[in-house]
């Protein structure tokens, strides 16, 4: 049986697939000490046929970080550690 979210194309996180957000949060995982958003921009655009500009990512960084997929600690951003309870 197929999870409700994934059902939809979301994932558990509530992130779908294949967007920015998502690929961005790959980038993050990847590079867990943190990366600069020019970092993080550079990186999306290796893999992508359109260019992505600085201004379409800026919003996709705080709407991450809004919902808790991301943090910012000065200029870089990361994936928050999950503790466990």
């Amino acid at each position: 049986m197929v999870n409700e979210p994934e059902k939809r194309g979301v994932s558990r996180s509530g992130i779908k697939p294949g967007t920015i957000k998502a690929e961005v949060v790959k980038i993050l995982r990847a590079h867990p000490h943190g990366l600069i958003a020019l970092d993080i921009l550079r990186l999306l655009n290796e893999t992508r046929k359109i260019p992505l500009e600085r201004t379409s990512l800026s919003p996709q960084l705080s709407r991450l970080a809004k919902a808790g997929h991301i943090q910012r600690r000065g200029s870089l951003w990361y994936i928050p550690e999950v503790t466990a309870p």
